[in-house]
């Protein structure tokens, strides 16, 4: 079970939170390209119980068949709305396995789900 600290309030969350953010992404108007990435680092981070993830650039390319413009153009696009924050990269400019950078779904995304989740669950 996912552990945050919310208005000063330790809050565990469930599957149910974790439905909410899946459900908030396939019925807001995302692009494609857009909903593909928030769907693949919600899986890697709240899927897993998680606040955050390290996600390798050649992840996103190998799970979700995009190209790397594509890719790159669509998390600069995430990260400039607050869906998504993304830490600096690790392990230089080479594309190789120690590559990465860590993300995680926005404050935009989870504060509006968490207020919903907690009016939902009283």
């Amino acid at each position: 079970m996912l552990e945050i600290t919310y208005n000063n309030q330790d809050i565990k969350l469930d599957r149910f939170f974790e439905s909410l953010v899946y459900r908030y992404i396939i019925d807001t108007e995302f692009t494609v390209n857009e909903r593909s990435i928030l769907l693949f680092i919600t899986r890697k981070t709240i899927g897993w119980d998680k606040l955050s993830d390290n996600i390798g650039f050649k992840e996103f390319t190998w799970n979700l068949n995009l190209s790397d413009k594509t890719i790159r153009k669509t998390i600069n696009d995430l990260v400039d709305n607050k869906f998504i924050i993304k830490e600096a990269s690790k392990g230089g400019k080479s594309i190789n396995r120690d590559r990465y950078s860590n993300y995680k779904i926005g404050n935009k995304i989870l504060s509006h789900l968490i207020d919903e989740w907690i009016d939902i669950k009283e």
